[in-house]
């Protein structure tokens, strides 16, 4: 975030983008310095990764909210196929029936992947399908 675009400065590079794909580091420290805002005049562009980011980058970590695009994080969904024998033994590891409904979430633990948002969930969807 820092390095590459002071580079591209120097090399007189016609556009400078800034990718930003964590807004906290583990510990929740800030990871977008003072140093780097400084650089926010000549970053024609900051890109996030959820609308929710790019608003947090602009209300709260300083960047010039008219600069900031989303391009979303994707999965190619094609690459992964059903495995009947696998979905049964991983149910029949964890208790869950062939029907029942099983939910989960693929995601570093950290502060902006918000667990605690799924355990809400996950509370309201029980109380509502008691399987």
């Amino acid at each position: 975030m820092f390095w590459g675009r002071v580079a591209g400065k120097v090399a007189r590079v016609p556009v400078i983008v800034s990718a930003v794909h964590s807004t906290h580091d583990a510990g929740g420290h800030h990871v977008i310095s003072y140093t780097n805002r400084l650089l926010a005049p000549i970053t024609d562009h900051f890109i996030g990764v959820g609308k929710t980011q790019v608003q947090y980058l602009a209300e709260h970590e300083g960047l010039p909210a008219n600069r900031t695009r989303v391009i979303y994080n994707g999965v190619d969904h094609t690459l992964f196929s059903p495995d009947a024998s696998a979905r049964a033994a991983i149910r029949a590891e964890i208790g869950a029936g062939p029907d029942a409904p099983v939910l989960g979430i693929v995601a570093v633990l950290r502060h902006e992947k918000a667990h605690e948002v799924l355990l809400s969930a996950t509370r309201i969807v029980r109380e509502e399908f008691r399987r």
